[in-house]
């Protein structure tokens, strides 16, 4: 956190060439470290293949980020709260026929842009072929990407929140 002090808002990228491999709860951890941080957050699902952001937080799946990209709806109305405060997710939307198409396109580029200047950004994405360098130039250069098993990149660092493959869980006291 002190090295961003005087640093723009962030896109950081959880994305891997493996199904099943854990990314989103390691996104949805990671924004619910960034959110427990005081930082507000939006977590975005651009997994338009399999979707799980939604399930994870009890969100609709629609409208989201596809209906937004293709201007089939407003990004506030998009945007859904969460229980955890600053955190809010931009779930998947309408499955497309094309996602490598919607998600390299220049409106998701000016999306990420729009989205950066307002605060943190987590970006789950599927196959990175898809998601990733394109967004990740167009969008500044300084996105980050991560990979691991499911819950490890932020476990230790919460003692309220965690996001496991069967949905949230809230640590008794």
């Amino acid at each position: 956190q002190f090295t961003l002090v005087n640093r723009a808002s962030q896109i950081l990228q959880v994305t891997s060439t493996i199904p099943a491999e854990g990314k989103s709860s390691t996104a949805a951890n990671l924004a619910i470290a960034i959110a427990l941080d005081a930082r507000p957050v939006i977590l975005v699902d651009a997994d338009l293949h399999r979707p799980r952001i939604h399930g994870l937080f009890g969100t609709p799946q629609q409208p989201g980020l596809s209906n937004v990209l293709a201007g089939q709806a407003k990004l506030e109305d998009a945007l859904f709260e969460t229980d955890i405060p600053g955190l809010r997710v931009l779930p998947a939307g309408v499955l497309p026929p094309n996602p490598a198409e919607l998600l390299n396109s220049e409106s998701m580029s000016q999306l990420l842009t729009l989205l950066r200047g307002r605060e943190d950004v987590v970006l789950e994405g599927g196959d990175p072929r898809e998601s990733g360098g394109g967004q990740r130039e167009r969008a500044g250069g300084d996105a980050r990407e991560g990979e691991g098993a499911q819950g490890t990149a932020v476990r230790d660092g919460l003692s309220a929140h965690w996001i496991s493959s069967s949905g949230p869980w809230a640590a008794g006291s």
